[in-house]
């Protein structure tokens, strides 16, 4: 089943249909000549059904003088009620319902007619956004926007809407979004009608972007690479090292990372395209650098989103990773010479008499156990962080820069 969702508009450049004729070449090559584009598009598409939105001076009167040209005297009463009420911009839902079953015949599809707001405020807008919402039924099937005709900033609320439906039904997709740009006529007078969908695209990535910006993961773009048809290698590389980092497998982590990598030498298919070098960067520390310095990085991550369990153990493992480093102890990626190298390095600083970062390291420990057990530590200044927010994110910074820097 396809939906095609279209907007009404009011214009006078022709007193019959309101809108100048043109001939529009759709990116198929195939073209229709037709002054509501809306209508046109239906057929090419062979929708089953036409969600048609319209604000109460929306021209409805012309559009149904258009269809129901061949239905001379049908439903006369309530074509006159609608001609008295769009010529005082006053159609109300009544006028149109008692004509829908005239424009489903002219139209030979399912249609529903919409009043909608004319959006003058933020309100309005709201409401706009929440009538796309409900219209479209779940398991709709393929969608189209149609946003050419009607007010301009009413298109660009469609636009919004399209990427919304997609947000709030997993099961839909926006399939396309239509634009008849009658100001690119060319010399023939033939209207290219674009396809806008991109652009909803680029706004999903556009918040993926965020997403990942606040915490890092980098499965928020798998999804929208499979959706650009991209390589799906490429997007289960991503998820699995999301996964890694996300039980602290740093060293799988960044294997997977290496080849994610190689991959974004080439530009990202769609919108992707405009984050590949942006992502490369991002990604570069995989090519680069030691464990405790990813360690300590996560760790500063972690703790600006108030993760504090997760900065916590990342700045003790990244304490004592560059500790095994510094003196080639043992396996950094063995738990067990993980084990007996920070019973040596506590007892280093014990010995060397270094008391100040000693107590630090106890406090991170103590902290860190507290959290991952939701216990209360019987050492008083362990207690009191994990009781204020501001202290334990002004302790675990200093921490986490005393011990590593």
């Amino acid at each position: 089943m396809t939906t095609l969702i279209s907007f009404l508009g009011r214009a006078s450049a022709d007193p019959k249909t309101g809108y100048r004729t043109a001939r529009y070449r759709f990116p198929d090559g195939a073209t229709a000549e037709t002054a509501f584009f809306g209508l046109a598009l239906r057929e090419q598409l062979a929708a089953s059904r036409l969600v048609l939105l319209g604000t109460p001076g929306s021209m409805w009167d012309v559009l149904v003088e258009h269809l129901a040209a061949g239905s001379p005297g049908k439903l006369e009463e309530a074509r006159l009620s609608l001609l008295e009420a769009a010529e005082r911009r006053a159609v109300d839902e009544g006028h149109l319902e008692r004509l829908r079953p005239l424009l489903e015949e002219g139209l030979g599809c399912d249609c529903e007619l919409v009043l909608i707001p004319y959006g003058r405020s933020l309100d309005e807008q709201e409401m706009v956004l929440d009538d796309l919402a409900e219209i479209v039924r779940p398991a709709e099937g393929d969608v189209h926007f149609d946003l050419t005709h009607g007010l301009r900033h009413l298109a660009m609320l469609g636009l919004v809407a399209a990427h919304l439906l997609e947000t709030l039904r997993r099961d839909l997709a926006v399939e396309a979004v239509w634009y008849g740009a009658f100001e690119l006529r060319g010399e023939d007078g033939v209207v290219p009608v674009l396809r806008l969908d991109g652009l909803v695209r680029l706004q999903a990535w556009i918040e993926a972007w965020r997403r990942f910006e606040d915490d890092g993961d980098y499965a928020v773009f798998a999804d929208l690479i499979e959706a650009e048809d991209g390589d799906p290698e490429l997007a289960e590389a991503l998820r699995r090292a999301a996964f890694f980092e996300s039980v602290l497998n740093l060293p799988d982590a960044r294997r997977r990372l290496l080849g994610v990598l190689e991959r974004l030498d080439r530009p990202l298919p769609g919108a992707g395209r405009i984050f590949t070098g942006r992502l490369r960067e991002r990604l570069a520390w995989a090519r680069r650098g030691e464990l405790y310095e990813h360690q300590r990085r996560l760790a500063a991550l972690h703790l600006t989103k108030g993760d504090y369990l997760r900065a916590a153990i990342l700045v003790n493992e990244a304490v004592l990773t560059r500790w095994m480093k510094e003196r080639g102890f043992g396996d950094v990626n063995s738990q067990r010479d993980r084990e007996r190298a920070r019973r040596e390095m506590l007892e280093e600083m014990r010995e060397a008499r270094r008391d100040a970062e000693h107590e630090d390291f106890r406090l991170l420990e103590t902290v860190r156990n507290a959290l991952a057990h939701g216990s209360v530590p019987e050492w008083r200044k362990a207690r009191e962080l994990v009781r204020n927010e501001d202290r334990l994110r002004s302790e675990l910074g200093r921490i986490l820069s005393r011990l590593l820097t």
